[in-house]
């Protein structure tokens, strides 16, 4: 017989004023906020807010929002009461897990709601916004944070500092604005910063960007197939290998 105790929240009827949204929580959709204004009127209250022990919103602010517009004073409340006094990183934590799920956080909810939390992250989004515009989410953060994709979205990633990421970030930027990103397709240029953060050489990123120019200039064919590319610029590193002990 399975004796483990499993820890029950306790439901309560509070005044919405209770209720304490978080700064930390993704970006309010407000198509949401309506799709839930509706649910609520035509289905009544059908799953709860979910609060801490001092009621802050662990999940469900698009609900909160939908009953603040209808002018409801009263809402359902789901109390997890041993969630008590957490810092915001961990009720940053438990946001993330309750919120996921139902409402796709992408990585640039990760990397914004972190950077108000963590240095790392917060340098790595003063990066992002700086360079959006032509480079793809994936290729800044491979530039500017270490670790997995599981790691990022756990926030574990460390941030990366040196000449190299903003070399690479600078230079694939231009290259953007200058063939287009058609031409200087997003997948290229993550190849590109995997190789030469693997190679530890400012001297052999150099030579691969000019390298890499050359073949947006003249239309190479391996542009157009992750699967030809990827060898390409890696023979590119031993192709410079070898020149430079020569």
């Amino acid at each position: 017989m399975n004796t483990t105790q499993i820890k029950i929240g306790k439901s309560e009827i509070v005044n919405i004023d209770k209720l304490n949204p978080s700064d930390i929580n993704r970006a309010i959709d407000e198509n949401h906020v309506r799709r839930f204004t509706h649910k609520l009127n035509q289905f009544g209250w059908l799953d709860a807010i979910k609060v801490d022990n001092q009621y802050n919103i662990l999940e469900g602010h698009h609900r909160y929002y939908a009953a603040k517009k209808m002018g409801l004073e009263e809402v359902p409340v789901y109390k997890v009461w041993w969630y008590d006094n957490l810092t915001e990183m961990e009720r940053l934590a438990v946001i993330l897990q309750y919120n996921a799920s139902n409402l796709k956080w992408t990585n640039e909810d990760y990397l914004e709601k972190y950077s108000l939390l963590d240095q790392s992250y917060a340098k790595a989004f003063v990066k992002y916004n700086k360079y959006k515009s032509n480079l793809s989410t994936g290729t800044i953060l491979n530039l500017y944070l270490t670790g997995s994709i599981k790691s990022f979205r756990n926030g574990e990633s460390i941030y990366r500092s040196g000449e190299m990421s903003d070399m690479l970030a600078a230079n694939l930027s231009t290259l953007v604005d200058k063939y287009t990103k058609k031409k200087a397709q997003a997948y290229c240029l993550r190849e590109i910063v995997k190789v030469c953060q693997a190679s530890k050489s400012i001297l052999a990123t150099k030579y691969i960007l000019k390298r890499y120019e050359d073949m947006l200039e003249n239309n190479h064919a391996k542009l157009t197939s992750i699967s030809d590319f990827r060898p390409h610029i890696n023979d590119v590193l031993s192709e410079y290998l070898v020149v430079s002990n020569d």
